[in-house]
């Protein structure tokens, strides 16, 4: 696995082996980076279900100003750790060693908010109970992106009153599919 564009273009990451994670394929991470590339730059990132960090690197590499990575796996940690120790950007990483569901929650109880979301849940997961939870949180900034990887047969759906859907990307099976938060706060009923 490579990065594939920006700072750190063509630098080897190290990688899970086994069936541990599902790395997110070149392809389909480079639309996703092309799609989103005039909101990356100075971003705050969220890299959900991180795997090795191949997209918050990704990120990075790109401007992001800050990544979290939220991982419950210790080997996958392990790896995150090595990546970033790799290519030198201790300083903009945030590493949370959790589940989605408590590293959410936290996170929302930190104040903190993100430009861009991203969330690579394992195939044959329960999509509605993420989404039910992202749906709770608080931390998504004005017109932040929200994006949820999955197997094209699924079909998401986030409450219409927050979210407008932005873009889908395709790539095998593998689908991106991307909303822009909205606030009510963003209406002018006047």
């Amino acid at each position: 696995m490579r990065v594939i564009g920006g700072a750190f273009k063509g630098i080897k990451l190290k990688s899970l082996r086994g069936t541990v994670t599902r790395p997110t394929s070149q392809r389909l991470k480079k639309a996703f980076f092309d799609a989103l590339s005039p909101w990356v730059g100075d971003s705050v990132f969220l890299d959900c279900f991180a795997g090795s960090g191949g997209i918050g690197i990704e990120a990075l590499s790109r401007g992001a100003k800050e990544v979290v990575f939220l991982e419950s796996e210790a080997r996958a940690i392990k790896t995150i750790q090595q990546n970033i120790e790799l290519l030198k950007v201790k300083r903009a990483c945030i590493i949370i060693k959790e589940n989605y569901h408590a590293g959410l929650q936290y996170l929302n109880r930190q104040n903190k908010r993100f430009d861009i979301l991203f969330f690579d849940p394992p195939y044959q997961f329960d999509h509605s109970s993420l989404i039910q939870v992202i749906s709770s949180l608080e931390f998504f900034g004005e017109g932040a992106l929200l994006a949820i990887e999955h197997f094209y047969k699924d079909q998401l759906s986030l409450p219409e009153e927050s979210f407008i859907p932005f873009k889908v990307l395709k790539a095998g099976d593998s689908r991106i599919s991307i909303w822009k938060f909205i606030s009510i706060r963003a209406y002018n009923f006047g």
